[in-house]
């Protein structure tokens, strides 16, 4: 058994992966942000510490006497200030990764993102634009200098996580489908690739135990190519309704995407309708395989593309 301290355990992602471990019989220490709500995870945590991480002092408590630290909290969104990615995504790693080198940790995972890759077509700035893909690349650049301290791993997801309990990306996309009219950049037919939340999170497992994975930055996704528009139609056909897919050019849509971001700036509670992050994000390839080295630590995915989105789409009908 061993005793680890997870980070975003209320997310979507992290509640999975509380529960997973618990489930293998190890001892969980749930690291919360003051005010976060524990629907459906406290069951499952042996300790629970609240603290801020944009606040170094105070969290090596949070670190002592862990085996790994499983760091999944972060801000994600399409766009905003740079300021608030900085706080809540770098320096938030940065204290966490130094408390956990004065408590002593044996293992630091990092869930990291494929946004985050450096394209060269953008200079070798990060693959899609907004503070969030520039926050995790400078997250995966500090970790990735440190010589002192617990052995790190970075770890990318396909590109889109989904299944059961994803209120934010895929309630919607099935609403969408759902409709039987759905709108997406280029009709859908950019290549991706995808995690269900279960095989990421055997991923997870996997990636934070084994020596194969210590300093390295690896991929891990269902193993499978597959375009947006093969998604929405395998929901639709799981959901009995016929689909019919827009399509908005990608220029027009990064345009409108940089028009919402100038708009409203200003009001930042207003969700946009397009942003640059989200036409790039649909209309470019963004396939990638999982490393090699994740599938000879063991890593395969147990759930394939069509058991997931029937998975998911069960859940979506019984919300």
């Amino acid at each position: 058994m061993a005793r680890i301290l997870v980070t975003g355990a209320s997310g979507f992602i992290g509640g999975q992966l509380v529960k997973a471990l618990k489930e293998r019989g190890h001892w969980v220490r749930a690291l919360l942000e003051p005010g976060s709500r524990l629907d459906g995870i406290a069951p499952y945590l042996d300790e629970r510490v609240f603290h801020d991480l944009r606040l170094g002092p105070g969290l090596e408590r949070a670190a002592g006497r862990c085996d790994a630290v499983m760091h999944l909290a972060a801000l994600v969104r399409d766009y905003g200030p740079w300021e608030d990615f900085e706080a809540n995504n770098l320096r938030a790693t940065q204290n966490l990764y130094e408390a956990c080198r004065k408590a002593g940790t044996g293992r630091f995972l990092f869930l990291s993102s494929l946004a985050a890759l450096a394209s060269p077509s953008r200079g070798g700035a990060p693959l899609l634009a907004g503070g969030y893909a520039r926050s995790k690349a400078e997250c995966d650049r500090y970790l990735q200098n440190q010589t002192l301290g617990p052995d790190w791993t970075i770890l990318r997801p396909g590109f889109w996580v989904f299944g059961p309990g994803d209120h934010k990306t895929l309630r919607p996309i099935c609403r969408m489908a759902a409709s039987g009219h759905a709108v997406w950049v280029r009709g859908g037919r950019a290549a991706t690739c995808v995690s269900f939340v279960g095989n990421l999170v055997e991923a997870i497992r996997l990636a934070a135990f084994s020596q194969k994975t210590a300093r390295q930055a690896l991929v891990a996704t269902d193993g499978v190519r597959v375009t947006w528009r093969d998604i929405l139609k395998g929901i639709a056909k799981n959901l009995g309704v016929p689909l019919r897919i827009w399509s908005i050019p990608y220029p027009l849509a990064l345009g409108l995407g940089g028009l919402n971001e100038a708009v409203l700036r200003n009001w930042p509670r207003v969700p946009p309708w397009m942003t640059r992050y989200r036409a790039q994000a649909g209309a470019l390839d963004t396939h990638w395989a999982t490393s090699e080295v994740l599938t000879k630590a063991g890593y395969a995915p147990v759930v394939d593309l069509s058991q997931a989105l029937k998975k998911s789409v069960e859940w979506f009908k019984g919300l």
